[in-house]
């Protein structure tokens, strides 16, 4: 999933290409890289759908997260998010108490054994006060009312 197709993104600098390196040789994106959900398709609903194991069924496998009871599951979130929400496309929200909803319906379906759920956001860990699945861990990589800096 990704919320923008940043080798066309206006700021940079190589349009067309992300490169994994300071020398530019080395294109990331464009040529081998799939992705299933960009831009538009990218929503508040269509990401829980996808942790839940909602889908229609001419949804191709492809874009289908499978679990099963033995599943391990890594989920890495990265964006902006405030107390008790993550912000999509800057026009959506995932609140916590829809998050931990999600994650409580994944465990009672049997779609994973372990989950290590990853969210790098401003206030990270709000949005963990609602959930109560077992199995997961949860990481978030600032605390309520911190924000979230990188360099």
């Amino acid at each position: 999933m990704l919320p923008t197709d940043h080798g066309c993104f206006p700021s940079n600098p190589f349009p067309g290409k992300i490169h994994m390196n300071m020398e530019h040789t080395d294109q990331w994106l464009c040529n081998d890289v799939e992705v299933d959900y960009k831009a538009e398709d990218l929503t508040e609903a269509t990401i829980l759908n996808i942790l839940r194991g909602r889908f229609d069924e001419a949804l191709p496998a492809h874009k289908r997260m499978l679990g099963k009871p033995d599943s391990r599951i890594f989920v890495y979130m990265n964006g902006h998010g405030g107390d008790n929400f993550f912000k999509i496309q800057d026009t959506e929200l995932i609140h916590s108490p829809d998050f931990g909803k999600t994650l409580t319906e994944m465990h009672k379906k049997g779609l994973y054994r372990e989950m290590f759920f990853l969210l790098d956001t401003c206030e990270a860990a709000s949005m963990f006060e609602e959930v109560d699945a077992p199995n997961i861990f949860l990481l978030g990589t600032s605390g309520k009312n911190q924000g979230a800096v990188s360099d």
